[in-house]
């Protein structure tokens, strides 16, 4: 397995591919066309499967679009995202003069489960519907948690009490050693992120 990052765009928002061993890709937030992935995707002929959403802010999903079409990819996320994606006002989209609305192909539907290789958790707090996915030791916790910091909860839908609860019963509770891969900023560890977050003390 392989995972790859790009964040060339003006947000500097993550992008990340995981690559399986059988040549099966999967993208996690499409913040940009990414073009860096696409380049890896066509030469070494993968099977981009699915993209993944850890939340439907505008920022994770301008490269939306081009990649499903490109690709004939399904689009995943919560279905406690459904109104956010759909909406320009609530995804932000309307800040950059724009108004994006997209609607994914498969909606998860529990708290938490398995989709694919993936586990996937419900983490509320920066959006009503954010999810971590969590592949081996790796968890990709979109705009929950940075490293010495955590995302904005004053957006519609926010909330710290639920961002706090989240972290403390499904981040926190991973390996000391897990990796978090988060949709801004260099990844970063549990146990550092326990220790020393001071917006989670």
């Amino acid at each position: 397995m392989r995972i790859l990052i790009d964040n060339n765009n003006p947000m500097a928002t993550n992008g990340y591919m995981v690559i399986d061993d059988d040549k099966s890709a999967y993208i996690i937030d499409a913040p940009s066309s990414l073009s860096s992935f696409q380049k890896i995707i066509e030469e070494e002929q993968l099977d981009l499967k699915y993209i993944l959403l850890t939340h439907g802010h505008y920022d994770h999903v301008l490269g939306l679009k081009e990649l499903r079409s490109k690709y004939n990819a399904k689009i995943v996320a919560h279905r406690r995202e459904e109104e956010l994606l759909k909406d320009p006002n609530l995804n932000l989209s309307t800040i950059i003069g724009s108004s994006i609305s997209v609607d994914a192909d498969i909606y998860l539907e529990d708290q938490k489960g398995q989709f694919e290789l993936f586990e996937y958790r419900l983490t509320p707090g920066h959006t009503k519907g954010s999810v971590t996915f969590i592949i081996d030791n790796y968890a990709f916790t979109g705009d929950l948690i940075f490293r010495d910091s955590i995302g904005r909860t004053d957006f519609p839908g926010g909330s710290f009490s639920e961002l706090s609860k989240a972290v403390n019963e499904s981040i926190f509770t991973l390996d000391d050693e897990a990796i978090l891969l988060p949709g801004h900023g260099p990844k970063t560890q549990v146990a550092y992120e326990r220790e020393n977050n001071p917006f989670l003390k």
